[in-house]
């Protein structure tokens, strides 16, 4: 919650003051939508299963856990280049920057960035009820094995 909190306070700064609508910020806000997607597609699933007795997961659920992990990772990378090309013209192309770093004259990359960044931040809400509903048995089994047996290597 202190998750969505944050980002969502920082979002809203960015929003409504006009003065912070450049390129830089504008990568932050989508940073940090991206961060809340992150936080949607791991963190219910990890407190559920600390929390309850036996984990089940099926298949699917696991392989699009998965999936929304990985495009939170990708749409990270992206955003993080995104966010580097800008500083580079910034500091190597002062004079250019205008011309070459705007959002209204269709710059590929942060368009990129921020649809990715919105499409994630609407898809894992959609199907938390459906992988959050599954447990998986296997998978504690797995690593209470795992962590037990380095315990008692440890000994």
């Amino acid at each position: 919650m202190l998750i969505l909190l944050f980002n969502g306070v920082v979002i809203t700064v960015i929003y409504t003051n006009k003065n912070l609508h450049e390129p830089m910020y504008i990568l932050i806000a989508a940073l940090l939508l991206n961060s809340v997607f992150g936080a949607t597609a791991l963190y219910p699933r990890l407190i559920s299963d600390l929390l309850s007795e036996y984990q089940v997961i099926s298949y699917q659920a696991c392989m699009l856990q998965a999936f929304c992990i990985y495009t939170y990772a990708a749409s990270e990378f992206t955003l993080l280049s995104a966010m580097a090309y800008d500083r580079y013209v910034s500091i190597c192309k002062p004079l250019q920057y205008v011309s070459l770093v705007n959002i209204l004259d269709a710059n590929i990359p942060h368009i990129a960035a921020m649809i990715i960044s919105v499409e994630n931040m609407v898809f894992p809400p959609l199907i938390n009820p459906i992988i959050y509903g599954l447990c998986s048995l296997e998978l504690k089994v797995a690593f209470f094995k795992f962590f037990q047996s380095k315990i008692m290597h440890l000994q």
